[in-house]
């Protein structure tokens, strides 16, 4: 009995072993597909697609020409898995196309899924017929089936009609819930120099861009950076800066503008008076 019990507890480990993780690409392969990947869509930033279209492997030019060539403004590699014995990839890009909707020309913001292949020593962009999804950009999903598709996972409307998708634009203009501050007011004493953060949250899986000025009388204020572009669920800050200089108390706004939203919060920032020093205890 000792012995089977023994022999059932050393199972135990492979009973419960989770598969290893993918192995990772060896440095010159992942550097080499990073610089294509990054030299193609400079290209598209560029809009000098004829030059993108060299980088594309030959059998899928023709599908690379037939599609909407809506320009680029930023483009990040989010994620790279390989498959193929590292011959293959499924590239997740985080972009954002300059595109119509209405009589609005919008920057949307979009996460979509590429396919790079290493034919004659060189990575080439290709489209994967069986990846032919689209989802509400027009881009395609990988095959479900795949290794790499746990990467590509997208939500993607089954309602493709016209309706749905001009649903889908309004949603995108006026549902996608805005950039968030960490407070709504920063305050200084009056007279003494002095900076405060104020941490704007992106929960949107896309860029957005925040502009920030002063809306109000100075009074010795500043914001900087004036310009910010947050990644997908990420942070930035903006440091509000006070020179000490004004005389009087007073209150001004410093204006967030974000962008593609087209949406606009104000931080009240407010110059105080030093507190009153404390009355000195009752003489005897």
């Amino acid at each position: 009995m000792t012995r089977v019990l023994g022999a059932f507890l050393a199972t135990l480990p492979l009973l419960f072993a989770q598969t290893p993780p993918p192995q990772p690409a060896p440095k010159k392969v992942d550097a080499a597909l990073r610089s294509r990947i990054t030299e193609f869509h400079q290209y598209m930033l560029e809009g000098t697609f004829r030059r993108a279209l060299d980088m594309v492997a030959q059998d899928s030019q023709d599908f690379f020409l037939s599609t909407s060539k809506n320009k680029q403004t930023v483009f990040k590699i989010e994620e790279i898995a390989y498959s193929d014995k590292f011959t293959k990839a499924a590239v997740k890009i985080s972009t954002t196309y300059r595109t119509l909707v209405g009589f609005h020309t919008l920057d949307l913001p979009t996460t979509l899924p590429e396919y790079w292949k290493l034919a004659g020593g060189k990575w080439l962009w290709y489209h994967d017929p069986a990846a032919d999804r689209p989802n509400f950009f027009g881009v395609p999903l990988g095959d479900s089936t795949k290794p790499e598709a746990a990467i590509l996972a997208q939500a993607v409307p089954k309602d493709t009609s016209t309706q749905a998708l001009g649903a889908a634009a309004q949603s995108v203009l006026q549902g996608t819930p805005g950039p968030v501050l960490d407070k709504n007011s920063v305050e200084f004493v009056l007279g003494t120099q002095g900076e405060q953060q104020v941490v704007v949250r992106n929960p949107y899986r896309g860029q957005v861009r925040v502009a920030a000025t002063l809306a109000g009388p100075s009074l010795g204020i500043s914001a900087e950076p004036g310009l910010s572009v947050i990644d997908s669920l990420g942070t930035a800050p903006v440091t509000i800066h006070y020179d000490g200089l004004s005389a009087v108390p007073g209150s001004t706004v410093v204006r967030l503008e974000v962008q593609p939203f087209h949406r606009v919060f104000s931080l009240s920032v407010n110059i105080v008076r030093p507190p009153a020093p404390a009355e000195d205890a009752a003489k005897p």
